[in-house]
């Protein structure tokens, strides 16, 4: 399967298990597939191009033994929804990518617009809600792997940059108006 790279689409395998012993066939087998992207439709498309290839691989299985769906030695499989991470993207024009990106340099920080990834952000952007995701300073490192570190050199700028960035989009009463337009 190849995904897109623009609208940003992944998926990974990351669980396969079944059986109870090596030596004996599995009653019952699972994978864990994490799929990704800005585009609902393109989530869309990779789930059903993963379940036709899981039904393909099943029809195969089930040719090579000349075993009927309606025996009971059939392979079937169903698909469960474990968790739902809607997609959604906005302008790095936004106001409230804007702002945080002035805040950032107003602490003497580099600030680093990444690709889209798939954060606490992503209910709201779905709903067409600005959101920004930002660092809570220090540096992270190899972010979900086994060797994923955190070096926390500097994270009271983290803090610092969050606080100063929501007050500055919500104002502060009787001292600055909000930067973040008000949604009807």
């Amino acid at each position: 399967m190849v995904t897109p790279s623009d609208p940003k689409t992944t998926f990974n395998v990351g669980v396969i298990n079944g059986g109870t012993i090596p030596t004996a066939i599995a009653e019952k087998a699972m994978i864990y597939v994490d799929m990704r992207s800005t585009d609902p439709n393109e989530l869309k498309k990779i789930e059903l191009n993963i379940n036709a290839c899981v039904q393909t691989a099943i029809d195969d299985e089930n040719n090579r033994w000349a075993v009927s769906s309606k025996n009971d030695a059939a392979i079937t499989f169903s698909a469960e929804l474990k968790g739902d991470r809607p997609a959604g993207k906005q302008s790095i024009s936004s106001e409230p990518v804007i702002v945080a990106e002035e805040v950032a340099r107003a602490l003497g920080l580099d600030p680093l617009l990444s690709e889209p990834a798939s954060t606490d952000i992503n209910v709201p952007l779905s709903l067409g809600i600005p959101a920004i995701a930002i660092g809570g300073g220090g540096k992270a490192y190899n972010q979900h792997s086994l060797t994923e570190h955190f070096d926390p050199t500097d994270s009271h700028l983290g803090t610092q940059r969050a606080f100063i960035t929501v007050l500055a989009l919500l104002g502060v009463t009787g001292l600055t108006q909000p930067l973040l337009k008000k949604r009807l």
